[in-house]
């Protein structure tokens, strides 16, 4: 019988790898000159590639969002219970605290008024918290967005409504995993898919919810899901992602990562967001986590793990590109978090504890 991990371990599991070590140097590869490289066909040329921190000594960061003018992260802390919400501007300037005294936050998301995460069930944690939570850009009282839930993994904005993922109460790999939906400025929640086993990261895009199925005992009945915003048919996209963590969508295609494999390392895969046969993006992968796609590249995190030879960074594929190119990469870096906007990259290292951001052309050509 293959063991299984409750959620909490679960987290800790697929975060383990952002504790390892520090970021005190980075090294940064420049692009083939050749073909195989990332194109800049959408980017203007950087004024410089050096990496920039925006937050230091936080306690463990992981999960990472953007708007216009602001970066929002989640503190995982030390303990359940001691999770933080902050918030700096993206050039740069003092850390704001949104929230505090949050349990096990495995997701966060934003709109145009609210930053919204999950908190896990877990010892020591509020059980009136153990919900989408939320709270004003501008600061203020978290309030719980949804009911109480058994659960809460994934949580993502769009479309004006706010989505999520619950988990079984006692991470046992059944299907009573469930997606739910509900407007953003509240109202009545809305079961969208019941009957799901361990739902995670989730996505809303033109009026469609995709979820990854997955991720507790490796390899059994994972998959990439989706069903109307509004409810409607269930569809399973594709089978036979390993252990998968993070999720991106664009106007053709699902992106997910696998953060491991049976030969050790993860991959990054695509399927067509009508279904079929599921595509390995970049192998030999390490541990990667988040992933987004913006403008012709393709970017994600190896969040890497312990051990003396690995590698994690940040990495970037063209879409007309036959192989990835590290943007930063090195044995020291552990990213997790990741989002894009039209000039930057942004990422935590939670070994590092930073919050850190470089110019998306980067390196230099």
């Amino acid at each position: 019988m293959r063991s299984v991990l409750p959620p909490t371990a679960l987290l800790a599991a697929a975060l383990l790898v952002t504790l390892g070590a520090g970021c005190d140097d980075v090294k940064v590869i420049p692009f083939p000159s050749s073909s195989g490289g990332s194109s800049q066909d959408t980017c203007s040329l950087p004024e410089s590639c050096t990496v920039v921190t925006l937050a230091a000594q936080r306690a463990q960061p992981s999960a990472l969002a953007l708007d216009g003018t602001h970066v929002y992260w989640v503190d995982r802390g030390g303990d359940p219970g001691t999770a933080a919400i902050l918030k700096t501007l993206k050039h740069g300037g003092p850390v704001e605290l949104l929230a505090a005294g949050q349990g096990i936050v495995s997701s966060l998301a934003v709109d145009d008024t609210h930053v919204y995460w999950t908190n896990l069930q877990s010892p020591g944690v509020d059980p009136a918290i153990v919900a989408v939570m939320r709270v004003s850009k501008d600061g203020g009282s978290p309030e719980a967005q949804s009911p109480v839930q058994s659960n809460p993994w994934g949580v993502a904005t769009g479309d004006g409504q706010v989505v999520w993922t619950n988990l079984p109460a006692d991470g046992a790999p059944v299907t009573t995993g469930e997606v739910w939906t509900m407007p953003a400025g509240g109202g009545e929640p809305m079961l969208l898919a019941p009957g799901q086993k361990t739902p995670i990261s989730v996505t809303v895009q033109a009026g469609r919810v995709y979820w990854l199925n997955g991720g507790v005992a490796p390899g059994e009945e994972s998959a990439v899901m989706a069903a109307p915003a509004g409810g409607g048919e269930i569809v399973e996209l594709c089978k036979g992602s390993f252990f998968p963590l993070g999720l991106g969508v664009d106007e053709g295609q699902v992106y997910f990562t696998n953060s491991r494999t049976t030969e050790g390392k993860g991959n990054v895969m695509k399927v067509p967001l009508a279904g079929g046969e599921a595509e390995i993006v970049a192998g030999e992968q390490d541990h990667p986590a988040s992933v987004v796609r913006r403008g012709d590249h393709l970017y994600w995190t190896n969040s890497g793990s312990t051990d003396p030879d690995s590698r994690g960074g940040i990495m970037k594929l063209a879409m007309d590109a036959s192989a990835p190119t590290p943007m930063l990469e090195s044995g020291a870096a552990h990213p997790f978090g990741l989002a894009v906007d039209e000039t930057h990259v942004y990422w935590t290292d939670g070994a590092a504890g930073k919050v850190l951001k470089m110019n998306r052309c980067c390196p230099d050509p």
